[in-house]
């Protein structure tokens, strides 16, 4: 059961991927297209046990490091972030409430971007924190938050790995 988890879950981390850099730069409003692979870990990382939840986390982060050419490590470290603080704070989230499940997934894309914006800022001059949160961490986030839910309704249950 395993093997057919993981080749499913490959299967959709690199459409995901594949999807993220080709037909998405159709869908992009005011500079901003939607995250599917971070919309994939966080569905996962929700709705599945710690073991999947966490090998979806480290293959989508190291698919991602691989094919964006940024500075490897990158995606691995938010996307386990991610992961972490889902699984950590898993019992008292309530999966079933729509407000708590909003909630949940758009915190934790606001985490994601606010990582990435504190790690960008390493190297690069980029504006002042709240503006950047207002127009594109914000922004980027609730867009995020659409493939989330096309995954939610659709797949509805997730893969279990036994």
């Amino acid at each position: 059961m395993f093997k057919k988890t993981a080749i499913i879950i490959t299967i959709l981390t690199i459409a995901s991927i594949l999807a993220q850099v080709s037909f998405l730069n159709y869908f992009v409003i005011f500079g901003i297209k939607p995250d599917l692979v971070l919309a994939l870990v966080v569905f996962f990382s929700l709705f599945s046990n710690g073991r999947t939840a966490f090998f979806v986390s480290l293959f989508s982060g190291v698919a991602c490091d691989v094919f964006s050419g940024g500075p490897f490590g990158l995606n691995i470290f938010v996307f386990f972030c991610i992961f972490l603080v889902i699984q950590v704070n898993k019992k008292v989230i309530d999966t079933q409430d729509n407000w708590t499940l909003f909630l949940v997934s758009f915190g934790a894309f606001i985490l994601s971007y606010v990582i990435y914006y504190f790690i960008a800022r390493i190297d690069l001059e980029l504006p002042g924190f709240y503006l950047t949160l207002k127009t594109l961490i914000i922004p980027a986030a609730l867009y995020s938050l659409i493939p989330f839910y096309i995954l939610y309704f659709v797949v509805g249950k997730p893969l279990k790995m036994t």
